[in-house]
């Protein structure tokens, strides 16, 4: 943006995302940044630019934040819209080509995304702060159309899934399924992003409609394998919902990648105290992994230092234990997500957390 305004200074930018949505006026506060789109933007976009267009005024214009002879101007939030009435993804404009990747089920697979936002209230998680925990999900035969779409049209052979939480409506997770056997699509799906819990407690046609369809994989947010630990990100499980997890993906064929993270706040703990409580979830969650793997060698676990981030319930915690958090836009794009960041997790758990995780 810096580059462009040296070139032209009258250049617009729009700037929009998690950390946008979370930080308007902040972002705002760049020079180099002259409107924000608050929340998921195609709509508030589209209107956007008309107006730009137009000359007009930015007044009214939900989702959206802008400056004006350096006074930040707001207008209320834009409700998160049903997908349906969308029109379809025009893949015609763009060089199919280039979006596709080689993936452990698929030659030529493409990412894809068919539903936003997440209900439940993980207190480490930015979906909270981003979505106020709603979820909006494109209609399952309208998800079928884009597979099969993608599959006749472009030889896509391969879909990895990038939606927060795929399951959250079992019934059209199924009519998914269903749908991909019923037009005898080949196209095979990964990385649906699942809850052990509310997977372990659905019923065997979904399963057997995950078996039939030769899903391959299921992305699920395991955390940790302490239960102080998902205790204190309400999870709302335990680690044995992990373990029953993985045992059941084995029964149907299914990998299953187990995201963790270790070194997480807790309230009312002395450094001391928290950095044992961070080596006991280093070594419960390694326990974890062994367990789940011994299942299935295709299982596979990751491991993360808790990174705080704005918008989440924990993020609070976190500064009150003493992580400095940035101040400006440009300080934030500085930040090693995957580093260590606070000062209760010593350099010897981040080296063993990120040693692990390659």
């Amino acid at each position: 943006c810096k580059i462009a305004k040296e070139a032209n200074k009258d250049i617009k930018f729009i700037w929009g995302g998690y950390h946008p949505t979370i930080y308007p006026v902040q972002t705002l506060e760049n020079p180099y940044v002259d409107i924000v789109v608050k929340g998921k933007g195609e709509m508030a976009f589209y209107e956007l630019i008309e107006r730009i267009v137009e000359g007009e005024s930015f007044e009214g214009l939900e989702g959206v934040y802008w400056k004006e002879n350096g006074k930040v101007f707001s207008n209320p939030d834009r409700a998160q819209a049903p997908l349906d009435d969308d029109p379809p993804m025009p893949y015609h404009l763009v060089d199919i080509e280039k979006c596709l990747f080689a993936s452990e089920f698929g030659k030529r697979t493409i990412s894809y995304v068919s539903s936003y936002g997440c209900p439940y209230s993980c207190t480490f998680c930015v979906e909270v702060g981003v979505f106020n925990r709603r979820w909006v999900g494109l209609r399952a035969d309208l998800v079928v159309n884009d597979l099969e779409r993608l599959e006749k049209e472009y030889g896509v052979d391969a879909i990895n899934f990038y939606d927060s939480l795929f399951f959250v409506s079992v019934k059209r997770a199924k009519g998914i399924l269903q749908g991909v056997l019923d037009r005898k699509l080949t196209v095979r799906l990964g990385n649906l992003y699942g809850r052990s819990r509310q997977l372990n407690q659905s019923d065997d046609e979904l399963w057997e409609l995950l078996e039939k369809t030769r899903t391959y994989s299921i992305l699920c947010g395991a955390e940790s394998g302490d239960q102080d630990a998902l205790d204190i990100m309400n999870k709302e499980m335990d680690v044995e919902d992990n373990i029953k997890f993985a045992k059941k993906c084995q029964d149907y064929g299914i990998k299953v990648i187990f995201s963790t993270l270790v070194g997480v706040p807790f309230p009312d703990h002395t450094y001391e105290e928290i950095k044992k409580k961070t080596d006991e979830q280093i070594e419960a969650t390694l326990n974890l992994f062994d367990k789940c793997l011994s299942f299935d060698s295709r299982h596979r676990g990751l491991m993360f230092i808790y990174a705080p981030y704005p918008g989440t319930p924990m993020y609070d915690e976190a500064v009150k234990l003493g992580f400095k958090a940035p101040t400006s836009l440009e300080d934030w794009s500085k930040l090693d997500l995957l580093g260590q960041l606070t000062p209760w997790v010593t350099k010897q758990q981040a080296d063993l957390v990120n040693m692990m995780s390659q």
